[in-house]
């Protein structure tokens, strides 16, 4: 009755396998009104049993929803080329994959799957996002697409291993494409040349606002080759170049763009040795551009002499919001010309000067400046060798300071003396939300001290206060507060040697809170009995949405509690039992008790 198709290398065997198969299904009249004969046909050749059964069921649903006009149905269009790639289409289901894409407007593919999408979307009017895996013979379907679809307006080819041939046909596609307003080429060894090529289409493209070029080789000849594009460019907002080793020149040749350039918004520069001669030159270009507001210098070797020229711009500049210059070699010294600009600047919202070693006296200059600045609302601290006296500066000016939202301390050297600063400060602050104090040293002294600011402070939604060598009286103090606090919605207390008992009270407290929705005790050792105890607070708490405990020797005892709960608990999303030694016995429980479907990493 139907035509068998035959592909070269098939056995008879094989085929007769298929066409038994075929006849299985062809049994069930309610599935083959869902497609034409000759669309049946062909896939029955190529799809199993239970396969064919919920393609055609799927073929059926779609067949009867009711599109917008001019939106053709994205798997029946994928289809249409099922006849030249037929093994490559299904061999990882690729009518759930675009069941998926025509809802979310968005498809991500392997190079296996490229041949037909590529080919559909030459005519495809409803993706608008593709993340896709090619390999190198489909470059050129790939170009041929670009240049005639018209909906496509974010396209992710990141390590794909382009190079400067595949980037100069990406470039002819872009002067002619309408539609595209982001492209991520990051990491695909792309060197000055195809910048140039890119460049060139960049001189002339409209469209697109955001390209992403990090993690390739440009240098300093594919950034002035980019810097010359950005003198004519009138589209694009945003531009990452991030670790393509562009020195000191190719900084200068694009500070030179960005003083004549007046639609770039943000452009991250990140771990490109642009060092003190690079932050000169861009200071230059900041004191002049209106239209910039967010740059991103993280580790690029700049010292005091070129942290002083960038104060000298923020002095100035009216239009930066946020300035990354973590990861440098900044000391006190260059924080001091920083401080000094922060005092006068009022637009900058975010810095960041993380793992510059600023010590104490830097962290003295920062507090003076924030005592007076009415525009930051976070800073960045973290790896800063700050001690107990770097913070009592600090914590005199979250006393007065009033922007302020958040502040970050990880890994410094601050302990007992430094916390309390800390806490008191805390005790009348009003509009700090959110504090990072994870791996100092406040220990259990400190905790108490941290606990007495959370019974108080009405404003603070997040504190981190993870791998502090907290032990079980600080944390029991920190559940009390916990009781009666009324506005933390998330606290890490991972890595502290909680235990057993520790979880115990913390679990109390769950049992009474009603704003926490996150907490995290990866790391505490709390075993099988911890597990029971949380278990136990988790069938009656009714707020609590992810909870993290990651490396705690639960069990299988500990994780056959924590399934009983999983049937009756109806708020908890996500749950974090990685590194757990839970067996197979406590795998099943987990597996048959999750009824509501919370995310369960193991």
């Amino acid at each position: 009755m139907y035509h068998q198709l035959t592909l070269p290398g098939r056995t008879d065997t094989d085929t007769d396998t298929r066409v038994m198969k075929r006849q299985r299904i062809f049994q069930h009249p309610n599935v083959m009104a869902a497609l034409p004969d000759v669309l049946i046909q062909m896939l029955s050749d190529y799809l199993d049993a239970e396969s064919m059964t919920r393609f055609l069921t799927l073929s059926k649903q779609l067949y009867n929803v009711t599109l917008p006009p001019n939106i053709p149905p994205l798997r029946i269009r994928y289809l249409r080329e099922f006849m030249t790639y037929p093994r490559r289409a299904f061999e990882t289901n690729g009518y759930e994959i675009l069941d998926r894409a025509y809802k979310d407007h968005s498809l991500t593919i392997d190079a296996r799957q490229a041949p037909p999408i590529l080919e559909m979307l030459k005519t495809d009017k409803t993706l608008q996002t593709l993340n896709i895996r090619l390999h190198p013979e489909n470059m050129q379907q790939l170009v041929e697409m670009l240049k005639v679809n018209t909906t496509l307006t974010t396209i992710h080819l990141n390590e794909n291993d382009i190079r400067n041939e595949g980037a100069k046909h990406l470039a002819e596609a872009l002067k002619v494409n309408k539609t595209l307003t982001k492209m991520d080429l990051n990491n695909n060894v792309i060197g000055p040349q195809g910048a140039k090529h890119l460049a060139e289409a960049l001189r002339v493209n409209n469209t697109l606002t955001e390209i992403n070029l990090g993690e390739n080789i440009i240098r300093d000849g594919g950034a002035k080759h980019l810097a010359e594009a950005l003198k004519v460019n009138t589209t694009l907002t945003t531009i990452h170049l991030l670790l393509n080793n562009i020195g000191p020149q190719g900084a200068k040749d694009l500070a030179g763009a960005l003083k004549v350039n007046t639609t770039l918004t943000k452009i991250d520069l990140s771990f490109n040795d642009i060092g003190d001669e690079g932050a000169k030159d861009l200071t230059g270009a900041l004191k002049v551009n209106t239209t910039l507001t967010e740059i991103h210098l993280h580790g690029n070797n700049i010292g005091d002499e070129g942290a002083k020229h960038l104060a000298e711009a923020l002095k100035v500049n009216n239009a930066l919001t946020e300035i990354d210059l973590n990861y440098n070699e900044i000391r006190d010294e260059g924080v001091k010309h920083l401080a000094e600009a922060l005092k006068v600047n009022t637009t900058l919202t975010e810095i960041n000067l993380g793992y510059n070693n600023i010590g104490d006296e830097g962290a003295k200059h920062l507090a003076e400046a924030l005592k007076v600045n009415k525009a930051l609302t976070e800073i960045h601290l973290s790896y800063n060798g700050i001690r107990d006296e770097g913070a009592k500066h600090l914590a005199e000016a979250l006393k007065v300071n009033t922007t302020l939202t958040e502040i970050d301390l990880f890994r410094n050297e601050i302990e007992y003396e430094g916390a309390k600063a800390i806490a008191e400060a805390l005790k009348v602050n009003t509009t700090l939300t959110k504090i990072d104090l994870k791996s100092n040293k406040i220990k259990t002294k400190g905790a108490k001290a941290i606990a007495e600011m959370i019974k108080v402070n009405t404003t603070l939604t997040k504190i981190d206060l993870f791998r502090n060598e907290i032990e079980y009286e600080g944390v029991k103090a920190i559940a009390e507060a916990l009781k009666v606090n009324t506005t933390l919605t998330e606290i890490c207390l991972g890595y502290n040697n909680i235990g057993p008992e520790g979880v115990k009270h913390l679990a109390e407290m769950l049992m009474v809170n009603t704003t926490l929705t996150g907490i995290n005790l990866c790391y505490n050792n709390i075993r099988p009995q911890g597990a029971k105890h949380l278990a136990e607070m988790l069938m009656v708490n009714t707020t609590l949405t992810k909870i993290n405990l990651f490396s705690n020797k639960i069990r299988d005892e500990g994780a056959k509690d924590l399934a009983e709960m999983l049937k009756v608990n109806t708020t908890l999303t996500e749950i974090n039992l990685g590194f757990n030694d839970i067996g197979d016995e406590g795998a099943k429980a987990l597996r048959e008790s999750n009824i509501h479907n919370i995310k369960i990493t193991r």
